[in-house]
């Protein structure tokens, strides 16, 4: 075993300009969980000596974790990723702001809903067109039929033939 001092802001400065949005966080933890280092730290002090829970996978072994988990230091709820791969006992953690990850994807959603509800309203109103059409064509037809059927009673009636030009004739 090797045993050696290491100031928390050595850590700090790793992580500290590291991009994680505004509602991400870059926490490293030792493997019982507590933070030797976060950001972004809170205006009253440091997150350092916290304990948190680690995912069980990560406890005791070497590996990666990911999932949605929410902060049981500041309640944000975040995109996670869990790495214990560097041969050293401590496990770095980043996350993203759920909310803030996936803003443009629900701006993304509310778009294709909207054109998906634009679709059907212009399918329903052209099917109540056709409809309406329908409707139309079928009532003159009937009309074109009983006025036909009148003409062919008074051509019999008044036994008069009936006379057609073709064109070009």
């Amino acid at each position: 075993w090797l045993l050696a001092r290491l100031r928390t802001a050595a850590l700090e400065g790793m992580i500290r300009d590291l991009d994680i949005g505004v509602e991400g966080s870059v926490a490293v933890l030792d493997r019982g969980g507590v933070v030797l280092a976060r950001q972004p730290e809170p205006a009253n002090g440091s997150h350092a000596g916290r304990q948190t829970r680690l995912p069980p996978s990560l406890a005791q072994s070497q590996g990666t974790a990911v999932g949605v988990r929410t902060s049981q230091i500041d309640g944000v709820e975040r995109i996670t990723a869990f790495s214990a791969m560097s041969g050293y006992d401590v496990v770095v953690v980043a996350g993203l702001g759920l909310r803030e990850a996936l803003a443009p994807w629900y701006r993304a959603a509310w778009i294709a809903a909207g054109f998906a509800l634009l679709y059907w309203i212009c399918l329903a109103f052209f099917i109540h067109r056709l409809v309406a059409g329908e409707r139309v064509r079928a009532a003159l037809l009937e009309d074109l039929e009983e006025q036909a059927e009148w003409h062919d009673q008074a051509q019999r009636a008044s036994h008069t033939g009936e006379w057609r030009e073709k064109a070009g004739e």
